[in-house]
């Protein structure tokens, strides 16, 4: 009698997981994920001391970025003003209340009739002074302006940009990491400082995620000790993931349970 139940067992624990997968396909892969390896927990603090030398926050490259940005389109204006100021000085200086020749555009009190330079006829104002008389130079200077105002409205546009950066960076210094980082700092400078005194800012970083998200980002009072804290929240942590595999691993086994009481009688092959 006690081989016949022990065979039936057996029997009965074959047909179940034949039918699990079949039943309950989610089951096979939760049951899978318990045989992860555990994760890799990467070494920050190794990492730190040869990257933290040069570390600047997004913000802070974003400002040094935008005050390049700023210094080149200056540079720019400056010399779209000097191309307008060159061509201007190559302009002579004419006196427009005397009448004009119109055969050498000149103001010199005589005509096309007794033009001292006749035949020649003026082909430049950079001869006779005179833009309205020479259309292609007018245009010339008319898209120099152009141009240079261009220039201008991108250089507002950049210096704008910056001044709301720089007011954004001086809004941040109220924000829960300002506030909190130096104070985190304090209370475990092995943790957070390497040997020469640079901040291990990674680490830094993560702790301060940490309590961001435990706080609500309100900063905690001054009694309270931040050490403490990230124990409890690692610890809290670690109790909600054993739990949930603990729940898992419970509806599994009622899962298979269930199927071992409510399973029809077996298939007579099942006995041979």
């Amino acid at each position: 009698m006690p081989c016949v139940l022990a065979v039936f067992q057996k029997r009965m624990f074959l047909w179940t997981m034949l039918l699990l997968p079949i039943l309950f396909p989610s089951s096979s892969t939760t049951s899978s994920s318990f045989s992860r390896p555990v994760r890799k927990y990467l070494n920050f603090e190794a990492r730190a001391t040869s990257s933290s030398t040069n570390y600047s926050s997004p913000l802070e490259r974003y400002l040094k970025d935008a005050e390049i940005q700023v210094s080149v389109q200056t540079d720019l204006v400056k010399k779209a003003q000097n191309a307008i100021d060159e061509f201007n000085s190559s302009i002579p200086n004419i006196d427009k209340r005397s009448p004009s020749c119109s055969l050498c555009h000149r103001r010199e009190n005589h005509n096309r009739v007794n033009c001292p330079y006749k035949p020649y006829k003026c082909e430049s104002a950079f001869t006779c002074g005179d833009l309205e008389k020479h259309k292609d130079e007018k245009d010339q200077l008319i898209r120099l302006q152009q141009g240079l105002n261009t220039e201008k409205q991108k250089l507002k546009k950049l210096e704008l940009q910056l001044k709301s950066k720089k007011e954004s960076r001086t809004k941040t210094v109220i924000s829960f990491n300002s506030r909190m980082r130096n104070r985190l700092v304090e209370s475990n400078h092995a943790k957070y400082l390497s040997k020469d005194g640079k901040e291990k800012w990674r680490v830094i970083n993560m702790d301060l995620s940490l309590l961001d998200q435990h706080f609500k980002g309100k900063v905690p009072d001054d009694d309270i000790d931040l050490q403490e804290a990230l124990e409890y929240i690692s610890m809290h942590r670690l109790m909600h993931k054993y739990v949930t595999l603990q729940a898992n691993q419970t509806q599994t086994t009622n899962l298979t349970v269930f199927l071992v009481l409510t399973t029809p009688k077996l298939p007579s092959f099942l006995w041979t």
